[in-house]
């Protein structure tokens, strides 16, 4: 159906609004700190069913579910009477329920945490694609829409609620690929293109608690510097300096680290592009979408990603989407350690930069900590049995079985690394394709990928 239709408060359809014109659905990609999902219409006032219009009741549109916000009557310069609604996606109310406190998990994964923020509302936990466990917290009073939006914080994906359903889904990344094209004066009217300098940082100076400084870890230099973008694009470099305190690091391995996941950002322009887009409703690409963008006269011809759109429901070829560069998904995961996060995020920082030992990427190598930073496939854990800790991991082999403990990590720049582990093997009986070692993936700047695996058994 793509009018509205209205519900009472017993949850009957009264009407539909056939009448309704000027009706915009608005959505974009939801975050941690931002997105929205709303949906505006007008009518006639002096229309019969503007009388089953009243505030804080259920609509229907497109399949979503929204509920009024704004109900405005207004007489136009002509003398027509007319009728604004502003609805908003009903999972808005997830802000409004009894806040959360003291809420403390360890070395669970997200569906867990997703279940306990929202087992006191009608809500609940629908499709989850990260499994990885982590420490999550809430040591103050918080909605649970904005707990729901931390758990991406801590884990990781996109948040993509089911309105209907009342279902919370969290996504590695929402949207897919697409072949779709979008080319000047075919399916394109006007297009906006913005790059925004402005914030680019080359050269980041971070500084700790009591004035600590990386000088000691970085070859006697106080900064770290990344010139990617204007080496991409064969612009000569620029010093752009930014001077950054976070008094939450007092190692300087863990503030180097720090300063180099920010500038990663950093250096780098804003870029966005708006198009108006002369397309039926069935071509409006889906939320996170990438899709194909040609220009000639602006040199616009590369991958983009649905980020919002204002949906036209009666006129979609008055349809504007804008259009983001696609995410980088493992980077987009790593939490953003910017210093303003919550005391959830804040805690798992902490927890991270005591786990982390220099000079060694993993994270939890001794188990120490359980299976945090690890996604476990058929491990246990010998409290008594590690050999430089109290703790090592263990499995009992099984035929036709993969069992595995996996952990991405981020490496630093340097030419060769070294895999080290003291493994002990007792019995080992190989199937036809069993193996036992290390496989290594390694993922390139460039997109491209290598597998390796080392055998040791």
């Amino acid at each position: 159906m793509i009018y509205p239709e209205i519900y009472n408060h017993n949850g009957e359809r009264v009407a539909v609004l056939k009448e309704a014109f000027d009706i915009i659905i608005t959505d974009e990609i939801i975050t941690y700190d931002g997105g929205e999902e709303t949906l505006e219409f007008k009518i006639p006032t002096l229309e019969e069913k503007r009388k089953y219009i009243e505030n804080e009741q259920k609509v229907i549109c497109r399949g979503r579910e929204f509920i009024t916000r704004i109900v405005e009557d207004t007489r136009e310069a002509n003398g027509r009477l007319i009728t604004r609604v502003f609805c908003e996606a009903s999972w808005y109310d997830l802000g409004d329920p009894e806040p959360l406190n003291d809420l403390q998990f360890r070395d669970i994964g997200p569906k867990k945490v997703m279940e306990e923020i929202l087992k006191n509302t009608d809500w609940s936990v629908g499709n989850v694609e990260i499994t990885t466990p982590r420490y999550f917290s809430i040591l103050e009073p918080t909605s649970p829409l904005k707990a729901i939006r931390e758990v991406v914080q801590v884990y990781g994906g996109e948040l993509e609620f089911d309105t209907i359903n009342h279902k919370v889904n969290l996504l590695k990344q929402i949207g897919k690929e697409t072949n779709i094209l979008f080319t000047y004066k075919k399916n394109m009217k006007e297009i906006y293109r913005r790059i925004d300098t402005q914030g680019i940082v080359t050269r980041f100076y971070p500084y700790g608690a009591d004035g600590l400084s990386i000088e000691a870890v970085n070859n006697g230099i106080p900064y770290v510097e990344n010139y990617s973008w204007y080496d991409e694009v064969g612009k000569p470099r620029q010093l752009r300096v930014v001077t950054k305190t976070d008094d939450r690091f007092k190692n300087p391995h863990h503030l180097k680290q720090w300063a180099e996941f920010q500038l990663e950002e950093l250096c780098f322009p804003a870029i966005t592009y708006e198009a108006k887009v002369v397309i039926l409703n069935e071509e409006i690409p889906d939320m996170g979408d990438i899709v194909i963008m040609y220009d000639e006269d602006l040199d616009i011809k590369r991958q983009m990603r649905t980020v919002r759109r204002e949906i036209n429901i009666l006129e979609p070829y008055k349809t504007v989407v804008q259009f983001d560069k696609p995410l980088n998904t493992l980077a987009k995961a790593r939490p953003q350690y910017t210093g303003e996060e919550s005391a959830s995020v804040i805690e798992a920082v902490h927890q991270a930069m005591e786990d982390v030992v220099m000079f060694n990427q993993l994270f939890n190598g001794r188990a120490d900590d359980g299976f945090n930073y690890w996604i476990n496939r058929g491990f246990d854990i010998d409290n008594e049995g590690g050999k430089s800790g109290k703790g090592a991991f263990f499995t009992e082999g099984q035929f036709g079985v993969q069992k595995s403990l996996e952990q991405i990590v981020r490496v630093a720049n340097r030419d060769a690394y070294t895999i080290s582990a003291e493994v002990e093997i007792t019995d080992l009986e190989k199937g036809e394709n069993g193996r036992v070692g290390f496989e290594i993936e390694v993922l390139y700047e460039d997109g491209s990928s290598e597998n390796r695996f080392i055998e040791i058994a």
